[in-house]
């Protein structure tokens, strides 16, 4: 099981919320399915105190999307969608092949029920800050099956989507 380093003395080295923010930190703490939710949880903090942050952990938060833990997903996507709020982070989100594993995430989330319905409100932000930045990002929306599913949420309910998540 992943642990941290709690056996230094303060002052001595990185403490443990550091130490959460290092991609080496998070990576061997998503390959653990009891951690995942910690992981996915304090990328979501940091995105909210500093999304630029997210650029070294943006591989890590895109294959918290594949989790069948619908709690880490909601975190997750939370996450993005405080990073993809800036136009560097959308860029990178898009440059990264996120679009696919969004749409994906919203096609999912809008046929089901209970705990992935909680994903369709942040996919749809994520999704929303993506189109908003770049004509080519909507282009690749589009071509990846999201335009649909967009506007079938947009037409049923009608969800109030900001730029950030708090």
């Amino acid at each position: 099981r992943p642990s941290f380093d709690r056996s230094r003395p303060r002052g001595s080295g990185p403490a443990l919320s550091e130490q959460l923010h290092e991609p080496s930190v998070i990576a061997r703490l998503i390959r653990e399915p009891s951690e995942r939710y910690a992981a996915a949880r304090q990328l979501h903090l940091a995105s909210w105190r500093s999304p630029a942050l997210l650029h070294d952990h943006l591989p890590a938060l895109l294959e918290l999307l594949s989790t069948d833990n619908a709690s880490v997903r909601v975190e997750a996507l939370s996450a993005l969608w405080n990073f993809s709020s800036e136009l560097t982070g959308a860029a990178a989100i898009a440059d990264a092949d996120g679009l696919a594993q969004l749409t994906r995430q919203l096609i999912v989330a809008t046929s089901a029920t209970d705990a992935e319905a909680q994903c369709v409100q942040p996919a749809c932000a994520v999704l929303r800050n993506l189109a908003v930045g770049s004509a080519e990002t909507t282009l690749r929306m589009a071509e990846a099956g999201g335009a649909p599913t967009l506007l079938r949420v947009l037409r049923d309910d009608a969800l109030p989507i900001e730029a950030r998540h708090d």
